[in-house]
């Protein structure tokens, strides 16, 4: 993951934004599950990223429909990346 910039949200505030995609989403989601296995982090660690996850998801849910509303296309980087699974891993999750 990669930092883009900091961005001013409301009065003064600020936040990191970062590109994130599907992809490396899963992977992050697939590390976590991984590191609980193992004992090097805790369920309460693991259901803050699945929440956070959902809430990803979600927002990304929304726009889509959004877009089906005005009757366009949507251009989701999340979701349109170009990094795409390896041969391997299309195999595992399907087509």
């Amino acid at each position: 993951m990669t930092m883009k910039r900091k961005e001013k949200v409301g009065k003064g505030m600020q936040c990191k934004r970062f590109k994130l995609n599907i992809h490396e989403l899963r992977g992050i989601l697939s590390d976590e599950i991984m590191s609980l296995r193992e004992g090097k982090t805790t369920p309460a660690n693991v259901n803050a990223i699945t929440n956070a996850t959902g809430k990803i998801l979600q927002s990304v849910r929304m726009e889509m429909e959004y877009s089906k509303l005005l009757g366009k296309v949507p251009d989701i980087d999340f979701v349109n990346s170009n990094v795409l699974p390896t041969n391997e891993t299309k195999n595992k999750i399907g087509p």
